[in-house]
C-alpha cells in the first residue's frame, strides 16, 4: 500500500483483521488510539501515511506479526506505546522515528525480539518504562537516547546481561524495580542517576555488585537490595534514605555506606559473613527500627558510635556478637529486643541499659549470662 490520500481519522482505530487494516491505510493522524490486536490475521502492519497517534498505540497479541516497517513515518505517540505478546516479532525498527511517548512504554513478552533498536529515537517517556520477559532480548542498547522516565522503571524476568543501553538516563520519576534477571551482571547503565524515589534490586543471582549506583546521593522512599552481592561499594555516595533501608547479600562489611547519615524508616541488614559495621560511622539517625539478625560473623557495633537517634532496636541470633558499646551514643530508644545472642554478656547489656531509657517494650533474654 502507498500513501495516496492522507487524512485525519477521528476516534479510536481498532485493527483485528485485514479489512480493518485496509480501512485505516490512509490515516495520517489518528485522533484517538490505535490498537492492532489481530490474533491470527496480520503478518505485516501497512500504514504508510501514519505520522501521529494522539492516544495509545497498542501492538498486542499478534502471533503472526513480523513486520512493522511501514510505521517509519510515525513520530508522536500521545498516550501509551505497548508492544506485547507478538510471538514472531524479531525487530521493531519501523518505530525509529518516534521521539516522545507521553504515556507508558511497555515492551513485554515478545519471545523473538532481539533488540530495541526501533526505539533509538525515544528521548523521553512520560509514564513508566517496562521491559518484561522476552527470551531473545539480551541488551537495551536501542534506548541510548532515553533521558527521562516520568514514572516507574521495571526490568523483570529478562535475559539481559547489562543495562548499558540506559546510560543516557538522568531522571526516573517513580520506582525502580530490577528483579529476577538471571544473567544480569551489572547495573552500570544507571550511572547517570543521582537521586531516586524508590529502589528495589531483588533476585538477580549473577549480580555481585551495584557499582553503577555510585552517583546516587538520595533515595526518597525505600531502598531494598537482596541477592548475591559481594559488597555494597556502589552506594558510596548515598547520604540519605527517606524510608526503609534493607540490604541482604553475601557481603562481609558495609564499607560502601561511608556517606550514609540518615535512614528515615527501618534499617536492616543480613549476611552471615558481615564482620563489622565500620562503614556506618557517619550514620546519625534511624527513624524506624535498627534490625540486626542472624549475622553470624559480627563481633561488635563500633561503627554505630555516631548514632544519636533510633526508634527501636532488634538484635537477635547474632552468633559472634559480644560487644554493643557502639550504641552508647543513644539516650532513648522505643522498643528494645536483645535475645539469643549466645556470646553477648549480660554485663554488656547492663552497661548499655545504664545509659539508655527504653520508652517501649523490652525483650531481653537467652544471651550469655555467665561470660
Amino acid at each position: 500500500m502507498v500513501c495516496e490520500q492522507p487524512r485525519v481519522c477521528v476516534g479510536d482505530v481498532i485493527i483485528t483483521s485485514e479489512d480493518d487494516l485496509a480501512a485505516a491505510g490512509q490515516c495520517e493522524v489518528i485522533a484517538g488510539s490505535l490498537t492492532i490486536d489481530s490474533q491470527h490475521w496480520i503478518e505485516r502492519v501497512d500504514l504508510p501515511c501514519l505520522t501521529e497517534v494522539e492516544g495509545d498505540l497498542l501492538l498486542l497479541h499478534n502471533p503472526l506479526l513480523a513486520d512493522v516497517s511501514s510505521l517509519s513515518g510515525l513520530h508522536t505517540v500521545g498516550g501509551n506505546l505497548a508492544i506485547g505478546d507478538n510471538a514472531v516479532l524479531a525487530q521493531i525498527d519501523g518505530l525509529s522515528s518516534v521521539q516522545f511517548v507521553d504515556g507508558h512504554l511497555l515492551v513485554e513478552d515478545n519471545n523473538l525480539l532481539e533488540n530495541v533498536r526501533g526505539l533509538s529515537g525515544v528521548e523521553r517517556v512520560g509514564g513508566a518504562l517496562s521491559i518484561w520477559r522476552g527470551d531473545a532480548l539480551t541488551d537495551l542498547d536501542g534506548l541510548s537516547s532515553l533521558n527521562v522516565i516520568g514514572a516507574d522503571l521495571w526490568i523483570e524476568l529478562t535475559p539481559l546481561v547489562d543495562v548499558d543501553g540506559l546510560s543516557s538516563l538522568s531522571s526516573v520519576g517513580g520506582y525502580v524495580h530490577i528483579q529476577q534477571n538471571d544473567v544480569l551482571t551489572n547495573v552500570d547503565g544507571l550511572a547517570g542517576l543521582d537521586s531516586l524515589k524508590h529502589l528495589t534490586i531483588l533476585s538477580n543471582p549473577s549480580l555481585i555488585d551495584v557499582d553503577g549506583l555510585g552517583g546516587i546521593t538520595v533515595v526518597e522512599e525505600d531502598l531494598f537490595i537482596a541477592g548475591g552481592l559481594q559488597h555494597v561499594d556502589g552506594l558510596s555516595s548515598l547520604s540519605s534514605v527517606g524510608g526503609a533501608l534493607t540490604l541482604l547479600g553475601g557481603f562481609s562489611d558495609l564499607d560502601g555506606l561511608t556517606s550514609l547519615q540518615e535512614v528515615g524508616g527501618d534499617f536492616s541488614f543480613g549476611g552471615a559473613a558481615v564482620a563489622d559495621v565500620d562503614g556506618l560511622s557517619k550514620l546519625e539517625r534511624i527513624g524506624g527500627e535498627l534490625r540486626i539478625e542472624s549475622v553470624d560473623s559480627l563481633v561488635h557495633l563500633d561503627g554505630l558510635s555516631g548514632l544519636r537517634s533510633v526508634d527501636s532496636i532488634y538484635l537477635r541470633e547474632n552468633a559472634s556478637l559480644m560487644n554493643i558499646e557502639g550504641l552508647s551514643g543513644l539516650s532513648t530508644v522505643g522498643d528494645l529486643t536483645i535475645e539469643f545472642n549466645p556470646v553477648l554478656c549480660w554485663s554488656q547489656i547492663s552497661q548499655f541499659l545504664d545509659g539508655v531509657t527504653p520508652a517501649g517494650e523490652s525483650t531481653i533474654g537467652f544471651n550469655d549470662p555467665d561470660c
